[in-house]
């Protein structure tokens, strides 16, 4: 059996482990980074794909891995609900928002990031000034205004967090096909007659690629840092920052619960990063994300 099969054989035992945690007790946890870490021994650091994964499938379907009524791994909570099936509920919810609030801002940042550089001069003055004045407050300022009226609505909560997320990727893509102009592969299109479309499809949109997935991730991780930051605050209470505020206040009687809440957070921001640097993205990048 080859490392790369004996690695997606340890996938699925990771997952495994996690179905029966919700059945036994949740120290079987304990399990999935063991299974982890054996996949990094076998393929590298590509192991953190596997590692995402995981929590991408058990994101998807949370159902699936709780337990019967009668096993709760975490114990209840003081209004009786397993917090097992709380947590699993809470990661949903947050990677949910990340992925739309992610693809939204993105969606705003694409073109935007293009016209700032090669649109009409007007318009290039328009956007600037917007874009300046949005990088000049503080994001969570302004999701915490964006709260006051939102009335816990989630739907209109990913629009808002969409919303004050797109100028950081769009003023990433704009420096990206400003040096991109530049380039000797696109002046050299140019002396050969190519016209700006052309120049766009074949010279510059491949090479933007890489800063366009980037860009996606990079906003992910953030908007899962800012959900989980509001739901410790108490002003969010359906994401993992509210089982995080509840591990460190019951640590003392139930330590688990913060360990694995830790746990998956720190895999889903570390891991993103990893795989943005596996990539070998533009070096400026890092930047935003140190």
């Amino acid at each position: 059996m080859s490392a790369m099969n004996r690695a997606v054989a340890l996938w699925f035992l990771s997952l495994a482990v996690c179905w029966i945690a919700g059945r036994v007790d949740s120290w079987v946890l304990v399990g999935i980074p063991i299974c982890w870490w054996l996949v990094y021994r076998l393929v590298g650091e590509k192991w953190i794909l596997f590692a995402l994964t995981n929590l991408a499938v058990i994101a998807i379907l949370p159902d699936f891995f709780v337990g019967s009524p009668d096993v709760s791994p975490f114990g209840d909570d003081a209004a009786g609900r397993d917090l097992y099936g709380l947590l699993l509920a809470g990661h949903q919810n947050t990677i949910l928002v990340a992925v739309f609030a992610s693809l939204l801002a993105n969606i705003i940042a694409w073109p935007v990031g293009v016209l700032l550089e090669l649109g009409p001069k007007w318009l290039q003055r328009l956007l600037g000034f917007l874009m300046s004045t949005l990088l000049a407050f503080p994001v969570m300022l302004l999701v915490l205004l964006g709260l006051s009226v939102l009335d816990g609505d989630s739907s209109r909560f990913i629009y808002w967090v969409g919303l004050l997320l797109w100028a950081e990727p769009a003023r990433m893509v704009q420096a990206h096909v400003g040096s991109l102009r530049q380039a000797a592969f696109v002046q050299a299109a140019r002396l050969r007659g190519a016209s700006n479309w052309q120049i766009w499809q074949r010279e510059m949109f491949p090479n933007l690629k890489a800063t366009l997935l980037a860009n996606v991730l990079i906003v992910f991780v953030s908007a899962i840092l800012l959900e989980s930051v509001l739901g410790y605050l108490g002003l969010r209470h359906s994401g993992m920052g509210r089982i995080l505020e509840y591990g460190i206040r019951m640590l003392d009687r139930n330590p688990p619960i913060l360990i694995v809440c830790l746990a998956i957070l720190f895999t889903w921001v570390l891991g993103l990063r990893s795989i943005i640097r596996l990539w070998k993205v533009d070096q400026r990048l890092d930047v935003v994300i140190n």
